[in-house]
């Protein structure tokens, strides 16, 4: 009889130090003021939210299984029987163009509460290159687009020898544009507008085509009359030159 009251105490003792055996019911309840358990805050550094854990006995909480984040502050990280408020705030922006995520588990005896802390994406709208380059004679060139919000392209109106030609990938865009042989004799210039949703223009791509060699005359004979004179020829060119007169 002795020993069967020491093993009862030492099993009851187990149960009240542990808080947590298998086929006891845990008498600490805890909880949370958010519906789902997940906290949505801004790209932005300083983005702030509090939600309130309601317990009736002591709780701890982690950050992914760590005390600290490199993005997200927590306070406080433990309290007692009562309501207390969880203020999270964001020690940075969020730079990567991909939402972050948190796990905030809070325990209490054998009871967890997980919530999840998702800093949104900041808008990624960019090129791998801010002008492209063409020959005189024209051709094709491919940038790359990287992007994570909607947009649209605006082509220069007065630009007709520049088009773009549509290409898709899944996470980036490649965006090829052709342009005409340049027989203007001078360089041209198209500037190539990247808008965002919101109607703002984000970047903006420089489309140069450099100008065709020009050197020409209106006529290849002169004829002269016997007593001579004067003819006149005229010149277009855009590069130096050099007129020999051959004996």
């Amino acid at each position: 009889m002795k020993n069967n009251k020491i093993i009862a105490t030492f099993i009851l003792s187990f149960v009240v130090l542990s808080g947590c055996i298998k086929g006891y019911k845990h008498l600490a309840e805890i909880s949370t003021d958010l519906e789902s358990h997940k906290v949505y805050l801004s790209d932005v550094e300083g983005s702030g939210y509090i939600f309130k854990v309601e317990s009736d006995g002591y709780w701890k909480l982690t950050i992914s299984n760590s005390e600290t984040s490199e993005w997200l502050d927590v306070f406080p990280l433990e309290g007692g029987k009562g309501t207390t408020p969880v203020t999270l705030t964001t020690r940075n922006a969020n730079k990567d163009g991909v939402a972050r995520t948190e796990y905030l588990h809070i325990v209490s005896g054998c009871e967890t509460i997980e919530v999840s802390v998702i800093q949104n994406q900041n808008n990624v709208l960019g090129l791998s290159k801010r002008s492209i380059n063409f020959t005189k004679d024209g051709g094709k060139e491919t940038i790359t687009l990287y992007k994570n919000i909607d947009y649209s392209i605006e082509m220069p109106m007065d630009a007709l020898w520049l088009t773009r030609l549509t290409s898709k990938l899944i996470t980036e865009e490649g965006l090829t544009f052709a342009a005409t042989e340049n027989n203007t004799g001078e360089e041209r210039t198209a500037i190539v507008k990247m808008i965002g949703a919101d109607g703002n223009v984000v970047q903006e791509l420089a489309v140069i085509q450099e100008q065709n060699n020009v050197l020409g005359i209106d006529r290849t004979e002169i004829n002269f009359v016997a007593d001579g004179g004067e003819e006149f020829v005229t010149l277009s060119k855009n590069i130096a030159y050099t007129v020999y007169v051959i004996m």
